[in-house]
């Protein structure tokens, strides 16, 4: 089948949604015609509820605004780098949006029912939108250019002013914040996924931090206060006197593989930990594993 006529195809069935749940169209064309794209618009969603659009090189994707029952979207290996319009998407339960030009995650706490999220590779500069969203037990943002300062929450140019390399070291950053007045602006966004279960941040060398950030009790109230009491959440280990992390502590599964990883001191956290993938790293000391 040509192109041309696979399209016709395509949209001549998606003309059918009212009926199907379903409609998978991966490994298409749909970017080469605009005039296609163009006649979504007018396509009846009504009770569409799973949709595979990967590997179209699809550069919009407005045409889901009105997708408001979709709950499974695939919109993976595209050259999209907005993807805002899945906010839309009231009903999304998995999203999947990774091989992708993304720079910044979209609110996506206003996806109230999202329990599965892939963003991997694609270039992330902020991950704030994850803040908030109740839901989400799985993330995977493997190769997505992670640094230290997008975990911490902190705007990049702030934590640079004046210092050098403040995130060398644990101490160094905490001082630095505080010295700076910063520390109040600290919102460590994976903390805000309190429900969050299975992680993977692998193939991320610039978070060889990640388990190195502990923060005493006056420390955490501080970040609570900005943190959950600010939007009302729930932080179930409020109470726990051994110490925070950058990382929920309810996670059962976490992959950090090639992450430049030297010190694991923060797993001592982690409780519920039973899988745990560190491959590919350079551990100094690995007493947190004994």
């Amino acid at each position: 089948m040509s192109a041309s006529n696979e399209e016709n195809h395509f949209l001549k069935n998606l003309r059918k949604c009212s009926n199907d749940q379903t409609f998978h169209f991966s490994e298409g064309n749909l970017s080469n015609s605009n005039d296609i794209i163009n006649s979504l618009d007018q396509i009846q969603w009504t009770n569409l509820t799973s949709l595979d659009l990967s590997s179209n090189k699809l550069r919009d994707i407005t045409l889901l605004t009105y997708a408001d029952k979709l709950e499974i979207l695939n919109l993976s290996n595209n050259f999209l780098n907005n993807v805002s319009s899945v906010i839309g998407c009231k009903s999304l339960i998995s999203l999947d949006i990774s091989k992708n030009d993304i720079h910044e995650l979209p609110e996506l706490n206003r996806l109230p029912f999202l329990e599965k999220l892939n963003a991997s590779h694609n270039p992330l500069a902020s991950i704030s939108g994850l803040w908030g969203c109740m839901n989400l037990r799985y993330l995977d943002m493997t190769s997505c250019h992670l640094t230290s300062s997008i975990l911490t929450g902190l705007n990049h140019n702030e934590i640079q002013l004046g210092a050098i390399n403040p995130l060398e070291t644990t101490n160094t950053l905490l001082i630095y914040l505080k010295e700076k007045n910063l520390f109040d602006k600290l919102q460590p966004t994976l903390l805000g996924i309190p429900n969050l279960r299975l992680l993977n941040l692998s193939d991320n060398p610039q978070i060889f931090h990640i388990l190195t950030y502990q923060f005493n009790r006056n420390e955490w109230c501080s970040i609570q206060t900005n943190l959950y009491n600010k939007d009302s959440l729930h932080n179930p280990s409020t109470n726990d006197p051994s110490g925070y992390g950058l990382l929920p502590t309810n996670i059962e599964y976490l992959n950090l593989q090639k992450c430049n990883i030297h010190f694991i001191n923060g797993l001592t956290l982690m409780k519920r930990l039973h899988t745990l993938n560190l491959s590919q790293n350079q551990i100094i000391d690995d007493q947190a594993l004994m």
